[in-house]
């Protein structure tokens, strides 16, 4: 998925790139693998840490006022963040903002009605003691992306799957993940089945279905 992300951004060397809602910067190594500058921003303090314990050029602040000068950025990326927003013209503007001219904007998130985001709002919000109610993407999502000034090139749902190397490994993985303390792994299969189709088996482990 990061990959993926990333080679649609396709950062130069020497290019600026900001990373929305960024959690600890994970997208951080395949940019920078492309000698890219890495720069991102997430509103919360704890996730924000989790970059800054990595070296990362992290800053904490809400999406919505970014703290960067105008046009400072050639590519503006954001991973699986802006459906815990409600101000998506707000931060669309704002990334418009701080890019520069001919800068590309690349977003992935959950679309609206689709199998993950049932899995994240019934599964993951029955076992996280916090709750999960996202807005996924829609019509109204890309509405404001134009509404911001951006022009959109393309709009599309890609399918893949998250890979472990077990299924002990994906449990422990997705119970941090989504900080679902009382997971066990019987629940977590009989909710992969239920919303995502199940589980696949490879040679490599097991694969989740996800887009």
């Amino acid at each position: 998925e990061i990959g993926y992300l990333v080679d649609l951004v396709a950062p130069a060397a020497g290019e600026r790139v900001l990373d929305l809602g960024a959690a600890g910067g994970y997208l951080a190594p395949a940019v920078t693998a492309r000698n890219a500058a890495y720069t991102c921003v997430d509103s919360s303090e704890v996730l924000h840490g989790f970059a800054r314990q990595r070296g990362l050029d992290a800053h904490l602040s809400p999406l919505q006022t970014l703290p960067f000068e105008a046009q400072r950025f050639d590519a503006v990326v954001a991973q699986a963040a802006l459906h815990h927003e409600t101000e998506w013209e707000t931060i669309f503007r704002e990334a418009r903002r701080v890019a520069r001219p001919g800068a590309r904007l690349v977003v992935g998130e959950v679309a609206e009605g689709s199998p993950v985001a049932r899995f994240l709002d019934v599964f993951v919000d029955r076992h996280n003691p916090l709750g999960h109610s996202g807005r996924f993407a829609n019509g109204a999502f890309v509405d404001a992306m134009r509404e911001a000034g951006w022009t959109v090139s393309a709009d599309f749902q890609r399918a893949y799957f998250w890979r472990c190397a077990s299924r002990s490994a994906l449990l422990a993985f997705l119970s941090q993940l989504f900080y679902m303390p009382e997971l066990d792994e019987a629940t977590l299969l009989d909710g992969i089945r239920e919303h995502l189709g199940g589980l696949r088996e490879s040679p490599d482990g097991v694969c989740m279905p996800w887009d």
